[in-house]
């Protein structure tokens, strides 16, 4: 492991830097050549991770970037004032497959929902987006309230079942019973998972998502 000192003072960081936001939430930055990659991470999924917290780090890296840019360009004795700093850098977004983070341009990632990797996987592009803060959309269009209705009729994505057990309370029973899960169904949960109430709540969840059911009871 190499050793930097700055001034005869060991420095903290070097090329790399590994940072909590949260308890559950890892923040890395990687310096590659010219490449600055950045990850984060969410111990449960990547569902979980904050868009606010991704573009907030995002924005926050670019404007350091720039008023780098700003002052390298002073140096050399250039005008920073005519300069367009967005075409000094190209900012892509993506997801790591295998070992190694697969990178696509956010113009691409807008404009298609899912793309091909290098290695020939399909990625979707609705997390690497959480990067981007969505500023087209500034109030709700008259369609809002049905599009929400639709989308509260939707089956959840294996990843939002992941997340929701922490949130869902302690009564797998309870559950089970307003989600339309039969009460054999629901006995069987509660023996095969007697010690773990979460997961009792991701089972019960599982079994309503494999059925099909959408229509959901709502007690006051």
């Amino acid at each position: 492991m190499a050793y930097y000192e700055f001034n005869g003072r060991p420095l903290l960081y070097h090329s790399s830097a590994v940072l909590s936001v949260d308890s559950n939430t890892e923040f890395r930055m990687i310096v590659e050549d010219t490449q600055v990659i950045v990850y984060l991470t969410h111990m449960s999924s990547k569902s979980c991770i904050s868009p606010d917290i991704a573009a907030s780090i995002q924005e926050c890296l670019t404007a350091v970037l720039e008023v780098v840019l700003k002052f390298y360009l002073s140096t050399i004795g250039k005008s920073h004032q005519m300069a367009n700093l967005s075409n000094l850098f190209q900012i892509e977004v993506g997801e790591v497959c295998g070992r190694s983070p697969c990178m696509v341009s956010i113009t691409k990632a807008k404009l298609q929902s899912d793309w091909v990797c290098d290695s020939g996987n399909e990625h979707s592009s609705r997390y690497p987006l959480l990067w981007v803060f969505n500023k087209t959309q500034e109030e709700c269009p008259p369609t809002c309230p049905d599009i929400a209705d639709v989308r509260l009729q939707e089956v959840p994505h294996d990843d939002v079942l992941y997340g929701l057990p922490k949130y869902l309370g302690y009564c797998a029973i309870q559950l089970g019973i307003e989600l339309g899960v039969t009460m054999s169904s629901i006995n069987e949960t509660m023996v095969r998972h007697h010690k773990d109430m979460y997961d009792q709540i991701s089972d019960i969840l599982r079994k309503w998502k494999s059925s099909g059911k959408l229509n959901l009871q709502y007690t006051g």
